[in-house]
């Protein structure tokens, strides 16, 4: 097999390689701003990852990992820091297009 077959043969495959990566970016990305924002805001509140974990009925653990975009978060579980914080959801995904 030619090496030029070879690479049409293989296009599509790169071409899914490279979505899965840029997906993969994106969600990053996202998760990385949706935690700093939770954080910025439990600052404002004056609040403690314990305090805010004891509000929203999570596990303490559970709030440092999605402030530090080591874990995926349910949209019930973003109501329930907005909740927790008294803020709007929209205020948790802030600068997140």
């Amino acid at each position: 097999m030619s090496t030029t077959s070879q690479f049409f043969r293989l296009t599509p495959l790169l071409i899914l390689v490279h979505m899965a990566k840029r997906t993969f970016k994106d969600k990053d990305i996202v998760g990385k701003k949706l935690g700093n924002n939770l954080r910025e805001l439990r600052l404002k509140k004056g609040l403690t990852q314990a305090k805010l974990a004891e509000l929203a009925d999570l596990d303490v653990s559970y709030v440092g990992f999605i402030e530090n975009n080591n874990r995926n978060v349910t949209a019930y579980t973003v109501v329930r820091f907005a909740r927790a914080l008294n803020c709007k959801v929209s205020d948790l995904f802030k600068d997140i297009s």
